[in-house]
């Protein structure tokens, strides 16, 4: 027949038996590119007998909802072709989006990093791993039916990799072995969650449910990871997207030193969880170009100001934003203030009247935060979002810092939530050690927040009391 028409006939029959369609095309141009033939060139030409008879017997088994990559015995991941059965979990989509963030993390923050795929299945996140950093991948499974798949995936592809077989981190336990980064994708469907037939009824289910709450393996892998993760070492979770919140309890509750950030997917869904063993860098304020350095690399650093001491972060980044978020444990609704080192760059964000002119040419730099109407395009990432709190330190140090940045920066005090706000880096330590980057030794100027206003309406709104009072802004402008 020819290919056009089969494809054609098939989609019906996928159609028909209430299974996506583009699974007959897709099919059809694997075993084709199998066979050395391009799909497109001779879909007017005849099919070949015996590949017709092939793909007409994987078509029946498509459309009697066996996964497409069970039926073709590989998937395509990151790139590569893995072989997978019934004894793996066919690698998603989402997990390639956890590579491509480990690559990031093995970038900039480490040399060369020593990785472990925990609960490896099919081995396909320690291959890509271990092929596009050309470095050694250790990955381990309870199943040795899994870990024959994932030993044949790494022959097929050359992959320097080692493999152990047990219960989540036990091997590498036993082993003494120690990791720069620890990567997890283990099973976290609810168990009594209903899901797709197609999975449930053909993939493994020792892969797939993680007990009552989806959070079983997660505790086990959470409760004992300090005994094989190095200084500054990372766990990277792959997540059920309606777990995160308990993914990040737990992980709070055994690391609540680290930096925890909990990431979206691409379809905006909480997909993947990293706890951070981020040892602070204790540095001298004499050290001006590293906090800047450190500023730049998307890092938060707490600083001394006139005032408390602030957790800055650059803020022409929306992920860095809900970054700063999370180390602060700050309500989504709750915005951050923005510290600029100049009047000029300050007009370029908001809307002044002539009041607020008044107001910012005689009180900036100094101990206030004024709320303004932001201009439209403004940071668009905050959304709904129509004002920037703003502030301008009276301190050369933290305006140098500022300009040699280049941008401003999101200066919120340096504490988490509702906790109090820290005069010393001994104080901030105590509350952040270990989920931010560096802190700045020292203390701060005054050891009281500033005072905020709001200058959106009318009238001016005190919001905050402070070093300067609303009397004062006031009498000000009366005597204009």
């Amino acid at each position: 027949m020819i290919i056009r028409s089969l494809i054609k006939q098939s989609e019906e029959a996928c159609e028909n038996a209430g299974v996506n369609s583009n699974f007959a095309r897709f099919l059809m141009l694997e075993l084709l590119k199998e066979n050395n033939i391009d799909m497109y060139l001779n879909i007017e030409e005849n099919l070949d007998a015996s590949i017709e008879k092939d793909f007409l017997e994987k078509l029946e088994r498509v459309c009697n909802d066996e996964p497409l990559a069970y039926v073709l015995g590989y998937h395509w991941f990151y790139g590569y072709k893995i072989k997978v059965n019934k004894n793996v979990l066919i690698p998603r989509q989402e997990t390639e989006e956890l590579v491509a963030y480990l690559l990031d993390y093995a970038e900039f923050i480490y040399d060369k990093p020593t990785i472990v795929d925990v609960a490896c299945g099919s081995g396909a996140i320690g291959l890509a791993l271990s092929k596009e950093m050309n470095t050694r991948v250790v990955s381990t499974d309870i199943s040795e039916a899994a870990l024959q798949i994932a030993k044949e995936n790494a022959d097929n592809l050359s992959a320097d990799m080692v493999f152990y077989e047990g219960d989540m981190l036990e091997p590498l336990i036993e082993n003494g072995l120690h990791f720069d980064m620890l990567i997890c994708n283990p099973p976290y469907i609810k168990q009594n969650e209903v899901i797709q037939k197609s999975v449930y009824d053909f993939e493994p289910h020792v892969a797939l449910f993680g007990g009552e709450d989806g959070l079983f393996f997660y505790q086990k892998v959470l409760e004992k990871a300090h005994l094989v993760l190095n200084c500054n070492g990372l766990i990277a979770f792959e997540i059920g997207y309606d777990i995160g919140e308990g993914v990040v309890n737990l992980a709070r509750k055994y690391f609540p030193q680290s930096q925890i950030r909990l990431v979206q997917d691409m379809n905006g869904l909480d997909r993947f969880v990293f706890v951070h063993m981020v040892k602070t860098k204790r540095i001298h304020k004499e050290d001006k170009d590293k906090v800047i350095h450190l500023l730049k690399e998307g890092k938060a650093v707490a600083i001394p100001t006139d005032t408390v001491y602030g957790l800055a972060m650059r803020s022409d980044d929306s992920i860095l934003y809900d970054t700063l978020r999370q180390i602060k444990e700050r309500p989504e609704n709750k915005p951050f203030p923005l510290m600029v080192s100049s009047i000029e760059q300050l007009a370029s964000l908001v809307d002044l009247t002539d009041r607020d002119r008044a107001l910012v040419n005689e009180f900036m730099p100094g101990a206030i935060t004024f709320i303004f109407n932001k201009k439209k395009g403004v940071f668009s990432f905050l959304g709904e979002q129509e004002t920037l709190g703003i502030r301008m330190a009276d301190d050369p140090w933290v305006m140098e810092v500022i300009d040699g940045l280049g941008v401003p920066i999101w200066l919120p005090s340096a504490n988490v939530s509702n906790q109090p706000t820290g005069t010393t880096s001994d104080e901030v330590l105590a509350q952040l050690d270990g989920k931010i980057e560096g802190v700045v030794l020292g203390e701060s100027g005054q050891k009281a927040s500033s005072s905020v206003f709001d200058l959106t309406k009318h009238e001016i709104v005190e919001l905050r009391k402070g070093p300067i009072s609303l009397e004062t802004l006031q009498n000000h402008l009366e005597n204009l």
